[in-house]
């Protein structure tokens, strides 16, 4: 049995999932984009989800959201159901969309976690020698040059959003953080720290004698290509991200002691103690069965 998360309004998270056997089911035709990018609209605006950053790879997305209400279980089951049933409808298949892990869920502890995390996540394609430029990557993505931009997104016709859906205006953020900086200044701090990172990775990519297959050449791949290499050994994904060890220490000593008192609750309420209250951040049980949580306090806690 997963241990149970604890998600609080307002943290800022890193949020993945892989497609099942790492199949790429997310191919970034325009098929793919257009439903992406609603279905994270919908998800978003539904669960109260500010989106700072995305980038959709052939077989999973990456994700970096401020969860303005606590909601982001909520933003991910929509997301992920909403682009697995049309990606599957439009391919043809049945079956499992995604892998049977949990989300990928990492709560990013202060202001470097986030930079970095959003850096991480535009520089994927880059990374895996795709393109040299997060840019040129074909599939769904958000990057700085979005933020603060009203997007206009309707689903595709396609034969599976029936009923002709009415367009979703959509905006995504800066990051949290940054407030002391107006929009255009914060979008080219980004642009700049995206531009070095992206340069870093060519630069040694050539010094390697390897360059980049281009765009062309990743639209080329067939939906039912899978990844040549074995997958990474499995291991637990970090709940908590800083280079700042007294503060990621602090956040796994209150994720514990969330732990501890969720488990004396749960027992409480099985024995038939409906009144118990839960500790804040409870997500299953809370949406679930309807049990009784402690607000957050003013720090998040």
């Amino acid at each position: 049995m997963c241990k149970p998360r604890r998600h609080l309004p307002g943290q800022v998270a890193f949020l993945t999932r892989r497609t099942e056997g790492r199949a790429f089911y997310l191919r970034p035709d325009a098929h793919c984009r257009r439903v992406v990018r609603f279905e994270l609209a919908k998800a978003a605006l539904s669960a109260n989800c500010t989106i700072h950053g995305l980038m959709t790879m052939s077989n999973h997305p990456h994700i970096v959201l401020t969860d303005d209400q606590g909601d982001r279980s909520d933003f991910m089951r929509d997301f992920a159901a909403g682009t697995a049933r049309s990606r599957n409808h439009m391919i043809g298949r049945k079956g499992h969309f995604w892998d049977n892990q949990q989300f990928g869920d990492t709560v990013l502890l202060d202001r470097d976690a986030v930079e970095r995390k959003l850096i991480y996540t535009w520089t994927n394609p880059v990374e895996a020698g795709l393109v040299r430029r997060a840019r040129e990557w074909p599939g769904a993505k958000i990057l700085p040059r979005d933020w603060g931009k009203p997007m206009e997104l309707a689903p595709p016709d396609d034969g599976f959003y029936k009923g002709g859906r009415p367009p979703l205006t959509f905006t995504p953020q800066p990051p949290p953080g940054f407030e002391e900086m107006g929009l255009e200044e914060v979008t080219e701090y980004f642009e700049e720290k995206l531009r070095d990172a992206e340069d870093r990775i060519a630069a040694r990519r050539r010094r390697q004698g390897r360059g980049f297959r281009g765009a062309r050449w990743v639209m080329g791949q067939s939906w039912t290509h899978r990844p040549g290499t074995p997958p990474a050994r499995s291991k637990l994904s970090p709940r908590f991200a800083s280079t700042n060890a007294e503060l990621r220490n602090g956040a796994i000593r209150a994720y514990a002691s969330f732990l501890a008192a969720y488990d004396v609750c749960r027992r409480a309420w099985l024995d038939g103690d409906r009144d118990i209250e839960f500790p804040a951040g409870t997500i299953w049980l809370r949406k679930h069965a309807a049990v009784r949580c402690h607000p957050p306090d003013a720090l998040g806690h």
